[in-house]
Order: structure tokens, then C-alpha cells, then sequence
């Protein structure tokens, strides 16, 4: 199967008629441009799932005043007529800007979570053994958690992120947990024997502070707005799980909702600081792994997938110009649509991770070296 390309891009022929203050009448032609394509595929793919690599761009330009002052003498100014549009840089140009796709190594742990979520018969929603041996230290935490806000903020955070937050949480948890087995029990007997879709899906937004800075006979700025990231995966499951019924199937499905399936995990999550090599190693997709399926039967999944969809949005505004009523302008808005799709789950073969911590880590890490300075 031969791999095709297609492109193209939206353009115009335009005239913009500049009447200059010292009397001249310009015809100044231009290319407009206000989307951009590329699509790449395989020829004659007749796989269920399709391969594919799809960015879009749009730029939606707004209008270009009707007349420019001189910066250098407000007295002077030149008018417009014709199309007033502003284009600010060819596509190739403007693709400088495009955000790129998440590294393979951000992929593959997604890729980790969504393997880890179609493996499991009965999902995990509480570590119970876990939460029974917290609770015994709930007396001595309201004590704790006064002595070291008194102390320091950051003792006093990581009372919250790791003494009153998991509690809170697993509490909110156990009081949905016998609706959310039974649902999953009724799945499990409705779909035994029939081929279903599976389906998994995480998204993340970046709309951390972003500024390009760029001239093209104006000087521009590109500053980021929305930004949106979906990883989906998903497959076909056919099983023929038995032992679903009864007291024993209530016992079995329970067992793993609670976490009593997965020792290593327990033991593992014991270990202080554990949490900290969860950051530079796949160590929870490993103890993940290991967890045993509460039911006896096939379980397979097949005809796996995955996408990932970003959109992206940057403002542009006119930040130094020749007239000087150009300056702050709101010159138009960049849309960066990037969706690809690929078979299988994208897993990673090693052990250590590259990506960088995120802002929850590096807040953890900060209280963490604060806290063992004191």
C-alpha cells in the first residue's frame, strides 16, 4: 500500500489601494490566504482501521483600518481602499508557528493507561487494604495537619495531598461502589459472547502564558488562547467469562473493585515516596499488570486503535508599525487542527520515562524539598 499526500491551501488574488499623503495612488497586489491542508493515507487499505495524518490551518484575518498615521508625524497619514485585509505571512510561514504532536514517550503512557483499562474485567476503584490502614492514622492526622500549617505552608499541603485528599476521595468512592459493581456485573452478562466496542479517552489543556514575537514589514504577536489535547484508544472485546452469577460473582467482582486482587500494588503504594518513582519510571503500569483478573474465562481484545486530536488558537495582535494606530491592533486569529490516527496502542518497551513533571508534580516536589530543609 503506497502512502498519498494531498494538500492545498485557500487563496485569493487581491488589490490594496493606498492613497499616500503626499498624493500618490498605489496598487499594491497580494495572494490571500485563509486556509491551509495537508491529509496523508495509504492507497487501498481495507483494514478496519485506517491509518491517517490530517493538520489543518485557518486564518480568519480581520480588516485593515481605513487609514494609517505616521508614527513619525501624526500630521501625515495615508488612507485605504480596495481590500483592506490584513495578511500578515504566507502559510509556510505561519506553519512555523504549529505546536507539535505530544512525544512518543507521552503517547506511550497514555497508550500504558488505555491497555491497563481494556485488560481489566472489574476496574479497581479503591486500594482497601490501603484505606484500612490510613484509617487508623485519621486520629493523628487533625493534630498533624494544625502543627504544621502553624509551621509551614508547605507541611501543612502535604498533610492535605497525602493524608486528608486520598481519605476524602476513597470515601466519595466507597459510597458508589456497589452501583458501580453491579453496572459492571451487568455489563459483563449482557456482553459475554458478543463482540463490543471498547473505548478510552484522556484530554489535557496547556493554556500556560505563550508568546511569539515575529516582523514581516510590521512587527507581530502571536499569543496563545484555547488549547485542546484527546488521546483516544479502543478495540474490540469478545469474552466468554464465566462464574458471573451469585454470591460468588458479587465476591469475585467486589474483590477486585476494592483492590484485593492486586497485592504488589498494595505493597508498593506502603513504600514512602513511591509515588516520586511513579514520575521517572512505568512502575504503576508494571504493578497494573499484575493484578489478577477476578473471573475465569477469555478475555480478548482485539483490532486495537488509537487517535489523538489538538486544536490550537493564537491571537494575533500588530505590535510595532510605520503608523502608529496600527499598534495593538487586533490583526486576526491562527487555528492549528492537528488528527491523527494509528493501529494498535503505541506501548513503550522501556522501563524509565522522559517527559517532563507536571505542574501538580513540581508543586509536590517544591513542599517536598521545603519541608526536608526545615
Amino acid at each position: 500500500m503506497a502512502i498519498r499526500t494531498r494538500s492545498a491551501v485557500n487563496t485569493q488574488s487581491k488589490v490594496l489601494r493606498i492613497h499616500t499623503y503626499w498624493g500618490e495612488n498605489i496598487n499594491a497586489s497580494f495572494e490571500y490566504w485563509d486556509r491551509s491542508e495537508n491529509i496523508s493515507d495509504t492507497n487501498h487499505n481495507v483494514a478496519r482501521i485506517k491509518p491517517v495524518s490530517h493538520f489543518k490551518m485557518t486564518c480568519p484575518w480581520g480588516p485593515l483600518p481605513s487609514s494609517g498615521t505616521y508614527a513619525s508625524d501624526p500630521s501625515h497619514t495615508d488612507t485605504f481602499s480596495g481590500d483592506r485585509e490584513w495578511v500578515i505571512g504566507s502559510p509556510s510561514t505561519m506553519l512555523a508557528f504549529a505546536p507539535g504532536p505530544p512525544s512518543s514517550e507521552h503517547v506511550a503512557q497514555l497508550a500504558d493507561a488505555a491497555l491497563d483499562a481494556m485488560s481489566d474485567q472489574v476496574p479497581q476503584e479503591v486500594d482497601l487494604t490501603n484505606f484500612l490502614l490510613d484509617l487508623r492514622e485519621m486520629g493523628s492526622l487533625i493534630p498533624a495537619l494544625q502543627d504544621n500549617m502553624a509551621k509551614t505552608v508547605s507541611g501543612g499541603y502535604l498533610q492535605y495531598a497525602f493524608g486528608w485528599a486520598p481519605f476524602i476521595s476513597d470515601l466519595k468512592k466507597l459510597g458508589n461502589l456497589s452501583k458501580s459493581v453491579h453496572d459492571r456485573l451487568d455489563w459483563l452478562r449482557n456482553t459475554r459472547g458478543r463482540s463490543v466496542r471498547l473505548g478510552f479517552e484522556s484530554s489535557w489543556d496547556n493554556n500556560e502564558p505563550e508568546t511569539f514575537d515575529f516582523s514581516n514589514f510590521h512587527s507581530y504577536q502571536l499569543r496563545l488562547g484555547r488549547v485542546k489535547n484527546v488521546f483516544r484508544a479502543g478495540g474490540y472485546l469478545f469474552h466468554t467469562l464465566e462464574r458471573l452469577s451469585g454470591i460468588e460473582g458479587e465476591l469475585r467482582a467486589f474483590s477486585s473493585a476494592l483492590g484485593l486482587t492486586n497485592p504488589s500494588a498494595v505493597v508498593w503504594e506502603r513504600i514512602p515516596f513511591s509515588f516520586v518513582a511513579d514520575w521517572f519510571a512505568r512502575t504503576k503500569s508494571i504493578t497494573d499488570s499484575l493484578k489478577l483478573q477476578p473471573f475465569p474465562g477469555e478475555w480478548n481484545v482485539r483490532e486495537m486503535s488509537h487517535s489523538f486530536k489538538q486544536f490550537v488558537e493564537y491571537d494575533i495582535y500588530c505590535t510595532g508599525s510605520g503608523y502608529s494606530n496600527f499598534v495593538g491592533k487586533h490583526v486576526g486569529t491562527i487555528f492549528f487542527e492537528r488528527y491523527t490516527r494509528g493501529q494498535n496502542l503505541p506501548v513503550s518497551s522501556s522501563f524509565l520515562t522522559t517527559t517532563e513533571l507536571t505542574s501538580g508534580q513540581l508543586v509536590l516536589a517544591t513542599a517536598l524539598l521545603v519541608s526536608a530543609a526545615k
